[in-house]
C-alpha cells in the first residue's frame, strides 16, 4: 500500500482522538485538552522514533503511519497557537505565558521521557540476555566433558 494511504488512515484515527479527548476535558480559559494532548504527543513519537533508532522497530509503514499519521494528527501546533492567542485577545497575559511555557517546558520534558524509557528498555533487554549467556556458559561448563 502506498505510504500516503497509511498517512491519511493514521492522520484521521489521530484527528478523531484529538477531537474526542478534547471533547471530555472541561472548557476553561486555559485550553488543557490541547497541553495534555501535545504532552502525551511529544513523549509517544518519542518513544516510535528512538525505538527505531534503538532497535529497528517498527518498521517504515508502520513508523510513518504512527509518527506523520496517527501522532500528526493527534498533535497540533496550530491549535496550541490558537490557543495562545486566544488568551492574550482576552488579557489573560499570564495564563497566556504559563501555557505557552509550560507547552514548551513539559512537551521537551516528555520528549525527553519518552527517550530515556526507550534506552532503559533496551538497557533491561540487554541485561537480560548477557544474563542469560552467563548462566548458559556455567550450565556448559558443568558438563562432563568428553
Amino acid at each position: 500500500m502506498n505510504p500516503r494511504w497509511w498517512i491519511a488512515l493514521g492522520g484521521g484515527i489521530g484527528a478523531v482522538l484529538r477531537y474526542e479527548l478534547m471533547t471530555r476535558i472541561a472548557e476553561t480559559p486555559i485550553p488543557y485538552g490541547i497541553f495534555l494532548i501535545n504532552i502525551v504527543g511529544s513523549f509517544a513519537i518519542s518513544v516510535v522514533m528512538t525505538s527505531t533508532q534503538e532497535f529497528g522497530w517498527p518498521p517504515e509503514r508502520l513508523r510513518i503511519f504512527l509518527t506523520v499519521g496517527l501522532l500528526g494528527g493527534f498533535t497540533t501546533f496550530s491549535t496550541f497557537a490558537l490557543g495562545t492567542d486566544l488568551l492574550i485577545q482576552h488579557a489573560h497575559f499570564m495564563a497566556a505565558y504559563t501555557y505557552s511555557v509550560g507547552s514548551l517546558f513539559f512537551g521537551l520534558t516528555a520528549a525527553w521521557s519518552g527517550i530515556i524509557f526507550v534506552r532503559a528498555i533496551r538497557a533491561w533487554l540487554e541485561s537480560r540476555a548477557v544474563e542469560a549467556d552467563r548462566r548458559r556458559d556455567e550450565a556448559d561448563e558443568r558438563l562432563p566433558s568428553d
